[in-house]
């Protein structure tokens, strides 16, 4: 009898037997027509999700949100079983070459197969995940988009009414101007980054020519300009970064901040807030939001109807 126990870890520390972990594998949370969604696939989405969502969030998030990914995730993999099912009544297939092609766009962003599956372990996923998920994204194009994308027509008086009635989502966002130093921690011992570092520190303290510092002791790309990134929108580094330097005033320097690769130091020179952008400046924006939108209503709408015609039970 001993020989039949287990322990089997799963998003916790839980000591199961051999005969609760096939309850928990085998357990049905949702039949989909002639298919079933598993306890095993709604814990290993859940997972994903939440592990995104707290990146997200930049920390925990409480029991509700918890919940509401709990019913996003079943609600997302009951669409996903109609809508595979309905690829199959009509003879809709993806082929691995097709998804093999979309996996090879992904990997030219990596230096090597290990640096994409430390990426992708980064928000939860695995090559498995990627493949599965570019598997549907295929099969919702061929099945669906292609044909619903011909039949969204966009009116130019259409346009402009909905720039006119959204104008706060067209807003050029606030930006800084900003240079870095860049101390890098390859063959350095902790001893020598730390004195590298106060060396620096102690020369910006005494000097405001920070970008002559900058050319003369960073170690990045950029040294050569004094530091110079030039103007960096509210979105477009780490939250971290972001939340560091957008809260900075022209003319004050961040302390140390330390990424994998190195140490930054950021000096803000000036702060550009948020304008509003002319219906001129901001129309592909609004025809893409506007497409959007209809895409998604006509999406909810198939969707709508796969649901009336099919056979849905949730197990509580």
């Amino acid at each position: 009898m001993k020989r039949k126990l287990f322990t089997f870890a799963l998003f916790g520390s839980l000591v199961l037997t051999a005969d609760i972990y096939a309850e928990v594998i085998n357990r049905i949370v949702a039949t989909v027509n002639d298919e079933v969604v598993t306890q095993v696939e709604l814990e290993h989405k859940k997972a994903i999700m939440i592990m995104q969502a707290k990146q997200a969030a930049a920390g925990e998030i409480n029991s509700t949100d918890l919940a509401a990914i709990e019913k996003a995730v079943l609600e997302n993999l009951i669409v996903n079983k109609l809508i595979m099912q309905e690829a199959k009544s009509f003879n809709v297939e993806v082929s691995d070459a097709e998804i093999e092609e979309r996996l090879n766009e992904v990997r030219k962003k990596f230096a090597s197969e290990d640096e994409l599956k430390k990426g992708l372990g980064e928000s939860g996923i695995g090559i498995e995940d990627l493949r599965e998920s570019y598997r549907y994204e295929i099969t919702m194009r061929k099945l669906f988009m292609d044909n619903a994308r011909q039949n969204i027509i966009l009116a130019p008086q259409e346009v402009k009414d909905y720039y006119e009635k959204n104008k706060s989502d067209f807003m050029k966002p606030d930006k800084v101007k900003v240079r870095n130093v860049f101390i890098s921690k390859d063959r350095r011992s902790p001893d020598e980054i730390s004195a590298k570092l106060r060396d620096v520190n102690s020369l910006v303290k005494e000097s405001s020519d920070f970008k002559g510092l900058a050319i003369k002791f960073s170690e990045g790309a950029n040294a050569f300009t004094g530091g110079e990134m030039g103007d960096i929108a509210r979105g477009e580094l780490s939250r971290g970064v972001e939340s560091i330097i957008f809260n900075l005033n022209p003319g004050q320097v961040s302390d140390w901040i330390e990424t994998d690769s190195g140490f930054y130091l950021f000096k803000i020179e000036e702060k550009i807030p948020a304008q509003q952008s002319e219906f001129s400046e901001a129309q592909g924006a609004v025809k893409n939001a506007l497409y959007n939108q209809k895409m998604s209503e006509k999406l909810n709408s198939w969707i709508a109807k796969l649901k009336e015609k099919a056979f849905i039970n949730i197990y509580e």
